[in-house]
This record gives C-alpha cells, structure tokens and sequence, in this order.
C-alpha cells in the first residue's frame, strides 16, 4: 500500500483558508506528524506560501519542524520534561516555542521568559476556568481556547455562537489585563462558521488544511490532500460457505479480490474502496488482516495489478465518511493512514485518479 501526499490541494487548501482570515496571521496544526501526512512534505510547503506559525504536541515534534524552517511554535500540550528542557535549547530554537497551558500548577515550572499561552476552559473537558492572582513574573503572550467538536446543525451552530461570544469577551479581558497580545481560539470550521473569527488575532487550523471539514458548505471548497492506494494481489471466485481468512465464511458466491492494504499498513478498514480503471466502488467483505483485505469485485473485470483507492476524494472513501462507516474521527483516519510511507503524489498517478 502506498499514501500519496497531494501538495497542490495542500496549497489551494492553505490560499483559501487564508483569503478568509481578514489578514490574520494563521497558525497551521501540524500536531501528529501533520495528521498522518509527515511534517516533511507538510511544513515546507507551507513555510513557501508565508506561513511560518505552526502549533504542534511536545517538544519532540517542535525540534524537528524548527528545523524545517518554522518560526513561531505553539507546543499545546508539553510534557513537565519538555518544559524544563527548554532552557537547554539552542538560543533559536527555545525563542521561537511558547507553551500552552492548561492547568495553573505548569506555571512554576516555566521559565520567566517562555512566552506562554493560557487556555481558557470552553467546554471542552479541560482548561482553565479563571485567570486569577498576580502573574506580574509570567510571560503571557497569548490568551486562547479550543472550541469543542459541533457538528453541522442549526441547534449546534447556536452554541457554538453562544460558546465563542463567551470566550471572546473572557479572552480579551484577561488579554487585556495581562498586556496578552494574541486571543485564539479557532479550530478549522469556527474560522468559516464565526465569520473569519473577530476579535481574535490568530487563526489556528488543522484538519482544513488537509481538505476536511465539518461545514457541509465549506466542504466542496477543499480538496482531500492524503491518497491511500492499494493493489490488487490475487482475485479469486468463493462459494457460499467457503472459509475466507480467519474463519469469515461467504454468505454468497462471489469473486473476491485480495488487496494488499491492512491495519498493519495504516488501512482503517471502510466499508468501500473505488476500483480505479472501472470507476466503481467495490465493498469490503471480510474483516481485514496485517496486510490484506478483501473486496467483493463480483461483475468488476477486476485483473491482478489493479489500484484501488481506499481513501482520497471520492465520495464513499473520503476521511471523514470512513470515520462515520467504521465510528472513529477524521483525524484518527488520516493520522492512522499516515502509518505508511508518504511520497508527494506524482503525476503519472494523478492522472491516473482524475482520468
């Protein structure tokens, strides 16, 4: 199996998102190895547009795209080690991370000069309720929250309305206060519900960077930038009742095609993949193993050799579909399919895809 990694959707994704921040500068989230489609084909692409903010887990992953060319890093949820070895840094490094903090008790930790950025509780299960006491010794650079996950209805849209006109009217108290010069608290799809985020100063995106989001009329803007292609290794014709893998038994005849893809490879198992050369969805028929799954490819002139895309920018195998087939995020999807090795998407399988 083989992830191919779209750099131009890439790139129409991050020109749109930025054509709606009104000037804003953009923090791009490139947490968990860029969701699955490797910081190194990610980050660079988006140093070359202008975007040098970025915001990611630990300090791990604030080393290696520091050395990829950002600029600006958020580390969100820094471990106590992490925040201690920031004053063993190099000098250009350690002046370019702020920290995220979520609970007061990370504050005696940090050191004076490490920018800081306070998380204001939203509802979503952690943060900070109230900023209190004298921090005149804190460096606090940024005031910011995350909105919880909502999905695309008018009943979530009015608390999603309710929740950030709250946090905005906190935020830029305490930033106020605290002489803050950042207020954020964007995640992809509040950018294009709340109308470009007013009040803020940042923008912090993630999942839309990479062409997913739950705004249903935003959705046709964007473009998947992850491909997970597998191949056809063998096809063979089952009877009902035949034993196929590890104990699955045919509960009709059929001719099944064996693809090499798996939860070994990153595969997370939807229920389609789109035969490539025949232009049709095909269905999985038995649980998937390591390294192989099985299709039913019945009425398919399927042949050893075929692709066959399992996730990518066809209705039934986009990300976000395949989360809801098997109940699992966007997120877990990509990033588990970022298990496999990543190249940029060449041409010749481009066109292959789009033909």
């Amino acid at each position: 199996m083989q992830v191919y990694i779209d750099l131009q959707a890439l790139v129409h994704n991050a020109r749109y998102i930025l054509s709606k921040t009104d000037g804003k500068q953009i923090a791009a989230v490139v947490k968990g190895d860029a969701y699955g489609h490797g910081i190194s084909l990610v980050v660079p692409t988006l140093v070359s547009l202008g975007i040098n903010r970025f915001v990611v887990s630990n300090l791990k992953e604030a080393y290696a795209i520091w050395n990829l060319g950002a600029q600006w890093i958020l580390v969100l949820h820094p471990s106590p080690e992490d925040v201690k070895e920031i004053e063993y840094l190099p000098a250009p490094l350690s002046s370019a991370i702020r920290i995220a903090i979520w609970d007061f008790s990370m504050l005696d930790i940090v050191p004076n000069h490490v920018p800081v950025h306070i998380a204001l509780s939203t509802g979503f299960g952690v943060g900070i309720n109230e900023i209190q006491g004298n921090l005149s010794n804190v460096y606090i650079e940024g005031i910011m929250g995350h909105m919880p996950f909502l999905d695309d209805t008018e009943k979530h849209q009015r608390l999603r309305e309710r929740i950030y006109k709250e946090f905005i009217e906190r935020a830029i108290f305490y930033a106020e206060k605290y002489r803050a010069s950042e207020v954020h608290i964007c995640n992809s799809a509040t950018l294009f519900y709340m109308d470009g985020c007013s009040g803020t100063t940042m923008v912090r995106t993630g999942v839309g960077l990479y062409g997913y989001i739950e705004a249903r009329s935003i959705r046709p803007e964007l473009k998947p930038v992850m491909y997970q292609v597998g191949e056809i290794i063998s096809i063979k014709k089952v009877k009902k009742g035949d034993t196929v893998f590890y104990g699955n038994v045919a509960e009709n005849n059929m001719t099944v095609a064996f693809v090499r893809a798996g939860y070994g490879d990153g595969y997370a198992g939807g229920r389609y993949a789109y035969h490539i050369r025949s232009k049709q969805y095909i269905s999985r028929v038995f649980d998937l193993t390591m390294n192989v799954t099985a299709f039913d490819v019945s009425g398919i002139n399927a042949r050893v050799g075929d692709k066959i895309l399992l996730l990518g920018d066809k209705t039934k195998v986009r990300a976000d579909e395949v989360g809801k087939q098997i109940g699992v995020s966007t997120e877990k999807v990509l990033t588990r399919a970022g298990l496999s090795r990543r190249i940029a998407l060449p041409e010749d399988i481009k066109d292959l895809l789009q033909a």
